[in-house]
């Protein structure tokens, strides 16, 4: 049964994958929703004033730290860019 699981989230997350290059992004990733690392690190680095003017960085900070604050049913975070 687990070998079947693993099959559909492959498969959903190459389905996503192509989704999103066919809208135009060139980076796409996909990441479990947990707890980063490096979240004290990066709290110290908003202490000490590291985002500058980008305020947007402290009022988010906890949501940062633990997207399941925003939305506690997520699974995976889906990541897209586009370089340029």
């Amino acid at each position: 049964m687990s070998v079947v699981i693993a099959q559909n989230q492959n498969a959903l997350s190459l389905r996503v994958k192509e989704e999103a290059q066919r809208l135009g992004f060139e980076l796409v990733g996909i990441s479990p929703v947990r707890l980063p690392p490096h979240q004290e690190s990066f709290a110290e680095w908003l202490r000490r004033g590291f985002s500058g003017e980008l305020e947007y960085m402290n009022r988010t900070e906890a949501l940062r730290r633990n997207p399941q604050e925003l939305i506690p049913w997520a699974v995976s975070i889906v990541s897209v860019g586009v370089i340029y």
